[in-house]
């Protein structure tokens, strides 16, 4: 196989995660994130830069649907 398909599933995921709204789906990226690891279709470079992209949204989603937790 070629690098680009590799590539393409990075920059989907990308993509999906960073447009994401519901942290219901967004843990179902993360699962998803898992899988394509395992099977080889992202690097490890490429899993800690969705990683921390999952981890970001997630706070942000979680400060959005709950804007008053810190009050």
């Amino acid at each position: 196989r070629s690098a680009a398909p590799v590539q393409n599933v990075f920059i989907a995921a990308k993509a999906a995660i960073e447009k994401e709204t519901d942290f219901e789906r967004l843990l179902s990226h993360e699962s998803n994130l898992e899988v394509r690891y395992t099977q080889g279709k992202i690097t490890q470079d490429e899993y800690k830069v969705l990683s921390g992209l999952l981890d970001t949204k997630k706070t942000e989603l979680t400060a959005w649907q709950s804007p008053k937790l810190n009050s």
